[in-house]
């Protein structure tokens, strides 16, 4: 069986999971569980580690970060490593944050990583609780297209003036009706961050995998 084939049968197991489930936590749980997860190459996204080790982004020598949607923590590690920023991995399935703990386990930057179940959108924005920095790689296209107004709200929220927001906008294919994922636009995250936020770096992808359906999109919050 190809690996095409199988992330294509896994995202329509995990599209039946969503219609079936009693609710989110339910659905996801339940892809973790069964392991339909075909956003999980294994490792921290490519195009994420490029980006914090180029120097084409001025990033928070210090403060918080936060990833939800964190998954088994790759990402969450690589900010926290590179950047050595205080991260806060968050994610609505149980095993999804279990097996995010085995993985940061021992490793050198066990001390700054955390990883909670909880749901991004009850986050409460009490000022010492607010972030320096936030990534979004495959959260913004999981959520349903009626969220994304919530999505751009709470970012908001939670963010400190000068925050960085990086998004990996993915997958630009249109407006394909379904999901997830769900399509996406760069203008779809435009539109919900409103004039709080400005953009300020743009990038292709480097994986040709995703050539041409993912790009690397950083916004500071004014």
């Amino acid at each position: 069986m190809s690996d095409e084939f199988s992330r294509d049968a896994q995202v329509l197991r995990l599209r039946e999971l969503i219609a079936k489930g009693a609710g989110p936590e339910d659905a996801w749980e339940t892809a973790w569980k069964d392991g339909v997860t075909p956003w999980d190459r294994g490792h921290a996204q490519e195009d994420l580690v490029e980006l914090v080790k180029s120097g084409s982004v001025e990033f928070p020598s210090n403060g918080r970060a936060l990833v939800p949607g964190c998954g088994k923590g790759y990402d969450a590690a690589i900010i926290a490593s590179h950047l050595r920023l205080q991260t806060v991995g968050m994610d609505i399935s149980t095993t999804a944050v279990e097996e995010a703990k085995r993985n940061i386990h021992s490793s050198d930057t066990e001390s700054l990583v955390s990883f909670q179940i909880a749901d991004f959108f009850s986050l409460k924005a009490e000022p010492e609780d607010l972030f320096d920095l936030v990534y979004d790689y495959t959260f913004f296209c999981a959520i349903h297209p009626s969220m994304r107004v919530s999505w751009g709200k709470k970012m908001t929220e939670i963010a400190k003036p000068g925050a960085l927001l990086i998004t990996l906008v993915f997958p630009i294919d249109g407006e394909r009706e379904g999901g997830p994922p769900y399509s996406v636009k760069p203008e779809f995250y435009r539109d919900v961050l409103g004039d709080k936020w400005v953009q300020i770096f743009e990038k292709e992808t480097n994986d040709e995998t995703f050539r041409g359906r993912k790009k690397v999109i950083v916004w500071r919050k004014v």
